[in-house]
């Protein structure tokens, strides 16, 4: 049985200032615009872009009749990897190139795009990366790159959103350590900023909440706990809980809690839509048909329990 390794799904959103050019000849959508790009009758240099020292191509695509599925390769040019001799252990590391025709792979990613959806299983390429050669890609079809062009944004449980304000804000909390030990008064001002941005203008602003953080501590040890008898201030929509999420939840905030009036929790990984699953290895990789099934698998999941 071959071994299992753990990869993350994640949602997230494609937004260009243009609306990918929809009313002005564009494509209209991420969607639209890698299908025009992914046809059996366009090159391999037509699906590549250089990103830096990287060459990030198409190696797989599938033109499915409500969403494009999509696995990008990246390596570096006549790139070499170290090889340990098996034959003299005093021997050093050798530099052994590529077998002919082929270039050692420096990451990947399989995407399911329907609309401005993107649903991603990252293995080891950046979405930088991802979203150079969608530029790259759109330009080499005719298009200008501010049509082109996007970002990602985070796409959030409109269900748990919709909860929170539904049942009201009981408590908001968040924790963070930053010790002058092991930070430098950069990292500590960093730290500061974004409590005291994020968390005392973002969510003071929505929710009417007056608060302070010290702005001089040696040893800034934070923990804010907001706690509210009701809602304050004017009605909470959902654009505006959609910002407080985005605002303040990144992948890197375990620390971040809302408590609702009837006592549920929720905590950034139940808010941020992503899957954690068990795909088999295929060499420090995965086989893209096995992401894409559970690609699609998550799509529906999502739709699902949006109806969408």
């Amino acid at each position: 049985m071959a071994e299992l390794v753990n990869r993350t799904l994640s949602l997230r959103e494609a937004y260009n200032i243009n609306n990918f050019g929809a009313e002005s000849g564009g494509p209209g959508s991420l969607e639209s615009l890698l299908r025009s790009a992914h046809t059996d009758d366009l090159n391999h240099a037509d699906r590549k872009a250089k990103v830096g020292n990287l060459i990030v191509q198409a190696r797989n695509f599938l033109n499915e009749t409500s969403y494009h599925l999509l696995h990008l390769v990246a390596y570096v040019p006549d790139d070499k990897m170290q090889v340990v001799p098996l034959t003299d252990t005093d021997a050093e590391l050798e530099l052994a190139d590529p077998p002919d025709e082929t270039e050692y792979l420096d990451g990947e990613m399989m995407l399911l795009v329907q609309g401005n959806d993107v649903l991603m299983c990252k293995c080891g390429l950046s979405e930088s990366a991802m979203l150079n050669f969608v530029e790259q890609v759109g330009e080499k079809l005719g298009f200008e790159s501010e049509i082109v062009r996007c970002n990602l944004g985070k796409r959030i449980d409109i269900d748990k959103m919709a909860m929170i304000k539904k049942e009201g804000v009981h408590r908001l909390s968040m924790n963070a350590l930053a010790h002058s030990v092991s930070v430098d008064a950069a990292e500590r001002s960093t730290v500061r900023r974004k409590f005291a941005g994020v968390i005392f203008d973002e969510v003071r602003d929505i929710l009417g909440v007056e608060a302070e953080v010290p702005e001089d501590a040696e040893n800034l040890k934070v923990e804010v706990s907001l706690t509210f008898d009701k809602r304050r201030g004017t009605e909470i929509d959902k654009r505006q809980l959609q910002v407080m999420a985005e605002t303040i939840l990144d992948d890197e905030d375990g620390g971040f809690a809302i408590e609702t009036l009837a006592g549920r929790k929720v905590r950034a990984d139940d808010i941020l839509l992503s899957k954690a699953v068990m795909l088999p290895a295929f060499g420090k990789s995965v086989r893209h048909e096995d992401a894409w099934e559970r690609l699609i698998e998550f799509n529906q999941e999502i739709r699902a329990s949006q109806n969408v």
